[in-house]
């Protein structure tokens, strides 16, 4: 998985310039040089066993000698990587100028953690380095993996994760300045001190608003005894404005979320590798949450996600997938959720009929946040081939967590089936939940089955089994056992719409300030025709009611009456 292939370079590639940003130090030395930036292969990096890469340093001639093309670059001690022989420069650097220097190495074919020294050497054969005598040597550092070590890839798995931000669900990949939050694939990330990394990351960009964020919420895992979470945190190299946390939680089969881990990143020209020892979770199924939030202020926020992946230590092969994880289509970046049920058009040569639910079949029970795989297969009984550009879409109901889109996941002739699969959550509320879907073609047009190709097919489950959060205390069962007052006196409850004492009256139905239906069971409350005057209740629960008070309370508007 992490193997990398590279072009034949030259050993060793340079580039010079002279860089007024770095002043270097003072020093009285002939040959003396300062350590810039790892420009690739930073610290921590991981490779398979066997792996061709190529180390490049940026170094600053802060001594008084020039080195001409008779200085190399020397291995010093430590690790060679395959490659002891020294490597000219290829060009003169003045004292003030900067080089980049590049070798090419391999990686150890055991499993390890490993660093080689370099140095520079002279025409004379005196070999300096870098730090305040000049005698430091600079190196390279990496970790040696197996290829079956790692066997959890975030990159890879983020198209299957539930992405969204306070603005709602988001695609993945996103579109690069979208307002609600957006994350994608970096192949090679440029991380904040200037280095690239080698391996794919995730650039994540949290909601544009105070204090936005995004969240990934990934598949079910079943953690192993030595398991470790690595990942290499920092802000993308350029984004000076950016300020975050990144955060690691996991939610278990009970729908608890525990946080894992988290860190406060600002661009200061450094970054964090994150080793998470998962050993405490082995046994359980567990889903991820990656989450990025923004301090303050989000406009400036660009952050790396670098290598993200589970690596199992132990001698053990990595298992298979979970068995309710189905291998799905990456989603479209561009489509979003519909604010209403769109119509269902109907095309000639674009029908379809239900064939049978393969999983999950109408009324399977689950438990509270439980995961699934729903499956149906579907036939194309249509005279137009489905392509790769159709999707299945989701049109009304409950999404269960599922994406709002897969593209099919082959093309589907007339009279083929083909089995069609979303990752599903069960909500978090006991009950019976239903949601629809549809089939959309290449140019838009959302077709069904049925007889006139307009019906949905359908996923429909019942929750069944405890609630993480209960009814502690309903306050709107509770309204007229509460004593409500004004200025004007006590009040009856219910009281009269339009009392200038002031009234509250329960209404079935109700409209918010901003457009939105609010909650079906509501009492209003409105004020006395005194401005002054502060509308209370006081509300005396029975011995026998429970102490806490859940969030599904009574909705009291309190409105200054308008004379």
């Amino acid at each position: 998985m992490f193997q990398r292939k590279f072009f034949v370079l030259p050993l060793l590639t340079a580039l010079l310039f002279v860089q007024s940003a770095f002043k270097p130090f003072a020093a009285t030395a002939c040959d003396q040089a300062q350590f810039i930036a790892d420009l690739t292969v930073p610290d921590g990096s991981s490779f398979s066993a066997g792996t061709s890469f190529i180390k490049t340093w940026r170094l600053m001639n802060i001594g008084s000698c020039a080195w001409t093309t008779s200085y190399s670059l020397t291995y010093f001690s430590g690790e060679s990587f395959g490659t002891v022989s020294p490597v000219n420069l290829p060009a003169q650097v003045e004292p003030g100028q900067m080089v980049d220097v590049s070798v090419t190495l391999t990686s150890p074919m055991s499993g390890g953690h490993y660093r080689g020294y370099w140095k520079l050497t002279n025409a004379s054969g005196g070999q300096f380095g870098i730090g305040p005598a000049g005698s430091d040597a600079f190196w390279v550092d990496i970790n040696v993996l197996n290829s079956s070590a790692v066997i959890y890839d975030f990159v890879a798995n983020a198209p299957y994760a539930q992405w969204k931000s306070g603005a709602g669900p988001l695609p993945f990949p996103g579109a690069s300045g979208d307002n609600r939050g957006y994350s994608m694939q970096v192949n090679n990330p440029h991380l904040e001190n200037a280095a690239f990394d080698t391996l794919p990351g995730l650039l994540t960009v949290p909601q544009n608003k105070y204090n936005g964020y995004i969240q990934a919420v990934y598949p079910e895992f079943l953690v192993s005894q030595g398991d470790h979470l690595q990942t290499l945190v920092n802000c993308e190299y350029g984004a000076t404005g950016c300020y975050v946390t990144f955060r690691i939680e996991y939610m278990n089969s009970t729908g608890k979320i525990r946080e894992l881990w988290k860190w406060k990143e600002a661009h200061d020209g450094r970054y964090y590798a994150a080793d998470l020892n998962l050993s405490a979770l082995a046994g359980q199924k567990v889903k991820f949450i990656l989450t990025l939030l923004s301090t303050g202020a989000a406009s400036g926020d660009r952050a790396i996600w670098g290598t993200p992946r589970i690596v199992r230590t132990s001698a053990e092969n990595p298992p298979v997938p979970p068995a309710t994880l189905t291998p799905l289509p990456p989603l479209t970046a561009t489509f979003t959720p519909f604010v209403t049920a769109p119509p269902i058009g109907i095309s000639g040569c674009d029908r379809a009929s239900y064939v049978a639910d393969l999983t999950v079949p109408d009324g399977t029970p689950f438990a509270p946040g439980a995961a699934f795989t729903k499956t149906w297969r579907i036939r194309n009984t249509g005279s137009c081939m489905w392509t790769t550009a159709y999707r299945l879409v989701f049109y009304s109901g409950e999404q269960m967590g599922a994406p709002t889109s897969l593209t099919l996941p082959r093309t589907v002739g007339p009279g083929q089936t083909v089995d069609l699969s979303l990752n599903m959550t069960a909500p978090s509320t006991p009950g019976k939940y239903r949601g629809y879907w549809l089939l959309q073609n290449a140019s838009g047009m959302l077709f069904g089955i049925g007889t006139k190709v307009a019906s949905p097919f359908w996923v429909e489950i019942d929750v069944s089994g405890s609630s993480s959060t209960g009814i502690g205390y309903d306050f709107a069962a509770n309204a007229c056992s509460a004593e409500w007052k004004t200025g004007a006196g006590v009040l009856a409850c219910p009281g009269l719409y339009g009392d200038l004492s002031g009234f509250i009256v329960k209404t079935d139905s109700t409209t918010l300030e901003d457009g939105t239906p609010g909650p079906a069971r509501r009492w209003w409350l409105r004020r006395s025709t005194n401005t002054t005057d502060t509308s209370r209740a006081s509300i005396q629960p029975s011995p026998s009611s429970p102490a806490t008070v859940s969030r599904r309370a009574l909705a009291v508007n309190t409105i200054p009456n308008v004379m």
